[in-house]
C-alpha cells in the first residue's frame, strides 16, 4: 500500500468530508512526515453557501460542501489550508508541529521546493537563510492567518 512506500507522499483533504477523521489519524500514525494537507479548493472557497460554477459544471455549496447539481457527486473543496491544520490539532489531537509540517514542509519536499529551483536557481519552500521569505504568520490561539508575506514583503 502507498502508506508503506517511503517514496509516496500521502495527500489528504482534511475537512472531515472528503477524508474521514480515522483515515487522517491513521496516516499520521504510520507516515507522519509523508502526510501532506491539500485542499482541492474551488472558486467557492471562503465564500458563502450558494450556486457556483466549476468550469462548465453547476455546483451547489451547502454547509461548505460542494456537490454537482447534476448528480450530487462531490465537486471540489471549500477548505482553507489553515482550517485543515486547525482541525488536525483541535479535533484530531495531532501535534501542532506535525499538522503544520503537513501543510508546509511535506508538500514542499514532495515538489522539490526544499532545495534551489533547477531552472532559476532561486531557493524556495523553506524558512531558512537564503530562501525566499514566503510564509503566513498564524495566530496559535485560533489557527487563523494574521499576516501573509511574499518575497520578504508583508501583503496582509
Amino acid at each position: 500500500a502507498a502508506v508503506e512506500d517511503p517514496r509516496v507522499t500521502i495527500e489528504l483533504i482534511n475537512d472531515g468530508f472528503h477524508v474521514q477523521n480515522p483515515m487522517v489519524k491513521l496516516s499520521f500514525r504510520f507516515a507522519p512526515h509523508r502526510t501532506a494537507f491539500v485542499t482541492d479548493a474551488m472558486a467557492a472557497t471562503d465564500c458563502p453557501d450558494g450556486a457556483y460554477k466549476l468550469g462548465a459544471l453547476d455546483v451547489n455549496v451547502v454547509d461548505g460542501h460542494a456537490r454537482l447539481v447534476s448528480n450530487g457527486a462531490i465537486a471540489g473543496s471549500t477548505l482553507l489550508l489553515e482550517v485543515a491544520v486547525r482541525r488536525a490539532v483541535n479535533e484530531l489531537g495531532i501535534s501542532a508541529v506535525d499538522a503544520v509540517e503537513a501543510a508546509t514542509l511535506t508538500p514542499a519536499k514532495a515538489f522539490g521546493f526544499n532545495r534551489p529551483n533547477e531552472v532559476t536557481g532561486a531557493p524556495i519552500g523553506l524558512i531558512a537563510p537564503g530562501f525566499a521569505a514566503d510564509f503566513n504568520l498564524i495566530n496559535p490561539a485560533d489557527w487563523t492567518v494574521e499576516q501573509v508575506w511574499c518575497a520578504g514583503r508583508k501583503l496582509k
